[in-house]
């Protein structure tokens, strides 16, 4: 949904065409003096009130000469200096998801499916090697963000001297190996954008020209010395800043604190920047917080409000300069960006890539040349690279001609995805049920994953199941050649559903026993599997149906075809998901049982607004063994379940259970950006309507066909992409309200088996 919105919005603003500008072009002559500069502070969402204050200046018909920005301000003069007004910023506001942009999709390896199955069973990853353990210098890469700005401001990446652009432009970031600011002003402007706005603990620290460096706004939140420094003779300052916190009250969340914390540090020195300022605008943001990306518009529009305040100094301002130059009104301010058109690249240029992840960003990007840019292409193009997983940075721009032509090089600068080769697992699920019938189920899943031990791709996963479900596992996957694998596996496993009778526990549903087996497959892309294997297992089933005990034993056939693209396995926004499974069977190899099983799993999420996805599922399978003389066939592990993650929330798994499914459902998912706001996490409204059955002889499905519903609403918290907390009040048609609470990654459960 971010591609879309940000490339029409792109594709609205410019026109292809030959490219007119080039970069070695002698600077434009100086202006007349005074020299106008603008300086813009940081602040997160709240950054968005600069644009109603340029949009006041611009009003005024005060020319800006220079724009100097840390953090958001970085952005917003970024967007500035390339030549957009501070109309089409505010149009920009409303129609693209800047929240979004620091939502990385995943960075999928060769192996990407299997990597993704990793991160959702165990959302909770710790890298180690001998010198310890060690996270993440930060919860994101800033992929979308990067992406975000390279298509902002392509039409001005061949220009390398923000001196040259239609303003001049610095932004401040700081050098995390040294702690000292750095004034960027050359290079590419989106790079420039993005390191100044590299928000520590959020997003990695953006290496440029070898130096690691994270938001300017640490050391210097409004850089008017740099301003005095490029020879303004006025300059206008703009301080956003989110009011300090007066008690422990309003300190909700470890976003709050760390606010607090850096509100605190960086208003230490402000006098002496406000000094060296002609005139600091300092908006009046109250009711708006440091991560209110979804409230743009309104913020926008206080900071415009706010910006007319001053009035009376801004048209002091305007006379004085009116002495020596002419005032330029918002629609001759210089350089428009939609009037800068795009070029025809004729060469690909990759940088920091091994030869085989070189060809492979060629081949992507290749398909761009000898044509004019389209935007939506070209992030395309991004996307498909860095879903490659060769790479943990895609940077794309125009570079200059190696081909003995006037065209520019489409240049694509990469940094190579070199995961751990260790790491630590754990994930959680807990499933707890309020009703006449309580129950809860918690497992802890501790692990180890080595990679690389037998050739790139290859891992070793080793793990454990503690209190509900107890038992340990090992599973070993060995790529052969770029898409196809084996994996072996095997484990033991004591597993057991509660529920409380009177005032005493029972057991719902016992299984316990030894599994093992291996697959073989191809691996198609990033979102998807294909792979046959054999299993055996023996269980002991205690089956509350009954209730008997049951000693049996399998040897099973099975093919699984996978397909998902959803970018989260919890509450996700958009993509679909199918799993489609057959099993069968093996007596003649030793096991006891004898069925054959197809199964299909399936989800659509249809995003409707930036906010509110209509979700679709679908399950359903059939034991082609069973009949009317010999129904339910399918023992007490393999037979259906009406209940899955999504549907009929309000049953228990084994109340209904049959040889035969079908199912549907109607999912309705809200995201609440206010509460987002208070927790610091995305928030979601959950509704949930589902419809279907489980039929043990199909003679019944045909003479007496019934069908069983469910509904469920609640309130939903995603901590990361794969790890929710969710709690809903259910009902079934039997009359039964439950109150459910979910906690851990849940998503296409059966698409692949179990890992572990």
């Amino acid at each position: 949904m971010l591609r879309r919105l940000v490339i029409l919005t792109l594709a609205a603003l410019v026109s292809p065409s030959a490219f007119a500008q080039e970069p070695d072009s002698p600077p434009p002559a100086p202006p007349a003096r005074p020299v106008v500069a603008v300086v813009l502070s940081g602040g997160a969402a709240l950054g968005f009130a600069h644009v109603g204050v340029l949009k006041v200046i611009e009003e005024m018909g005060i020319p800006v000469d220079v724009v100097v920005g840390a953090s958001m301000g970085a952005i917003v003069g970024g967007l500035y200096a390339a030549g957009y007004s501070a109309s089409d910023m505010e149009s920009l506001s409303g129609r693209v998801d800047w929240r979004a942009g620091f939502d990385d999709a995943m960075a999928d390896s060769p192996y990407g499916f299997r990597e993704r199955e990793v991160s959702r069973r165990f959302p909770l990853t710790v890298g180690f090697d001998t010198s310890g353990a060690w996270a993440s210098k930060g919860l994101l890469n800033g992929q979308s963000i990067t992406s975000l700005l390279e298509v902002l401001t392509f039409n001005v990446s061949s220009i390398q001297d923000f001196d040259r652009l239609p303003r001049r432009y610095r932004a401040v970031a700081v050098d995390m190996s040294t702690g000292k600011e750095v004034v960027l002003g050359r290079g590419r402007l989106a790079d420039a954008m993005r390191a100044s706005a590299t928000i520590p603990l959020l997003l990695k620290p953006f290496v440029l020209d070898g130096r690691p460096l994270v938001d300017g706004g640490v050391v210097n939140r409004l850089p008017t010395d740099v301003a005095r420094q490029l020879g303004a003779d006025i300059v206008i300052a703009v301080d956003v800043r989110e009011t300090p916190s007066r008690s422990a009250t309003e300190l909700h969340t470890i976003v709050d604190v760390l606010g607090q914390v850096s509100t605190l540090l960086v208003n230490q020195d402000i006098g002496a920047r406000t000094a060296l300022a002609d005139l600091v605008i300092t908006p009046d943001l109250a009711g708006f917080r440091r991560l209110d990306f979804a409230s743009a518009p309104k913020i926008i529009a206080q900071g415009e409000r706010e910006a007319r305040k001053y009035s009376v100094q801004l048209q002091a301002i305007a006379q004085r300069i009116s002495a020596s130059r002419p005032l330029e009104h918002a629609a001759g301010q210089p350089g428009s960006y939609a009037s800068l058109p795009l070029p025809v690249p004729r060469s690909v240029v990759v940088t920091g890539a091994a030869a085989d992840a070189e060809a492979a960003a060629r081949s992507i990007f290749g398909r761009l040349l000898y044509e004019p840019l389209d935007g939506a292409r070209l992030r395309d193009a991004v996307d498909e690279a860095y879903q490659t997983g060769r790479f943990e940075e895609v940077r794309v721009g125009l570079g200059p001609a190696n081909n003995g032509t006037a065209a520019p090089a489409l240049q694509v600068d990469t940094v190579p995805l070199a995961p751990p080769k260790a790491s630590a697992l754990l994930g959680v699920t807990y499933e707890g049920n309020l009703s006449d019938q309580p129950s809860n189920s918690l497992v802890l899943a501790p692990g180890v994953i080595i990679r690389d031990l037998t050739g790139k791709g290859s891992q070793l996963v080793v793990g454990a199941r503690l209190v509900d479900s107890q038992g340990a596992a090992a599973e070993y996957f060995q790529p052969l050649g770029r898409r196809l694998f084996v994996d072996a596996f095997g484990s033991y496993l004591y597993d057991r559903d509660l529920f409380l009778s009177g005032d005493s526990a029972q057991v719902g549903r016992l299984d316990r026993g030894p599994a093992g087996g291996f697959w073989a497959g191809s691996l198609l892309g990033p979102g998807g599997e294909l792979k046959a294997g054999i299993s055996w297992s023996a269980h002991h089933y205690l089956d509350p149906t009954t209730p008997v005990t049951i000693d049996t034993s399998a040897a099973v056939a099975a093919a699984r075809l996978t397909l998902d693209s959803r970018p989260a396995a919890v509450f996700p926004s958009a993509g679909a998901g199918l799993a489609f499974s057959y099993d069968q069977a093996l007596p003649q190899l030793g096991g006891q049982e004898e069925f054959k099983k197809l199964s299909l799993e399936a989800a659509l999420a249809i995003p409707v607004t930036s906010a509110f996805t209509v979700g679709l599922t679908l399950s359903g399978g059939t034991d082609f063994t069973s009949g009317p003389s010999a129904p339910g066939v399918l023992g007490p592990d393999e037979a259906f379940s009406l209940r899955t993650e999504s549907q009929f929330r309000g049953f228990q798994e084994w109340e209904i259970r049959g040889s035969h499914k079908l199912g549907t459902g109607l999912d309705l998912q809200l995201r609440l950006p206010w509460l987002n706001e208070v927790i610091g996490t995305d928030a979601y409204v959950l509704g949930n309507f589902s419809a279907g059955n489980c039929w043990s002889d199909p003679g019944r499905i045909l003479s007496s066909f019934s069908v069983r519903t469910g509904a469920s609403v609640g309130l939903g918290v995603r901590i990361r992409r794969n790890f929710e907390i969710a709690t809903r009040v259910c009902w079934v048609d039997t009359g039964r309200f439950l109150l459910a609470v979910d906690i851990g990654s849940f998503g296409l459960e059966e698409a692949s088996g179990p890992l572990l």
